[in-house]
């Protein structure tokens, strides 16, 4: 006779093992992360949801993308558009810009620490329609990291679609 994987024989008798369960998540969400002691590297990705009409925005204005599909540490900030970093550290900051073909499209992209440009790239949709660039910053716990319009822009539209995307995306490297 098998005996059932609970029952532990104990002497000449048996007795029932207890079973121990996790309640379940109502949400199933991972539960939250102590990233300082983890040491995540804070990870972020976002993108436009759609095409960003560069005659909608003014030079300056920071580019808010919407799409939030990596955030771990809660570090990138949709409504604003800016990265805060959660600690001490150097990270890797990612920029992605693409102009529309349909009539010269074109735009300066700064990438900004703290009200300062740290890189910039430029996209025309004549010669250089899509651009990226990756910077390294040193950046101190509730520093500001954004991207923003520069001071050359014309043209129709920054693209975001679901073929090809605006993005911003970072990590700490240590």
């Amino acid at each position: 006779m098998n005996l059932p994987i609970n029952k532990i024989k104990n002497g000449g008798g048996e007795r029932v093992k207890e079973k121990t369960t996790r309640p379940k998540s109502k949400h199933n969400h991972r539960p939250p992360i102590d990233l300082k002691a983890a040491r995540i590297p804070v990870p972020f990705y976002a993108y436009l949801s759609a095409d960003l009409a560069i005659s909608s925005v003014s030079t300056h204005s920071i580019i808010k993308y919407d799409v939030v599909d990596l955030n771990l540490g809660n570090g990138y900030d949709a409504s604003s558009g800016q990265f805060t970093a959660p600690s001490d550290g150097l990270y890797v900051i990612h920029i992605t810009t693409l102009t529309g073909a349909r009539d010269s499209s074109h735009a300066v992209v700064e990438l900004i620490s703290n009200g300062v440009i740290k890189d910039i790239t430029w996209a025309h949709s004549m010669n250089h329609p899509d651009r990226a660039v990756a910077t390294t910053v040193d950046l101190r716990k509730g520093d500001k990291v954004n991207a923003r319009i520069g001071t050359a822009k014309g043209g129709a539209v920054l693209e975001s679609t679901t073929h090809i995307r605006c993005s911003f995306s970072g990590f700490k490297v240590q």
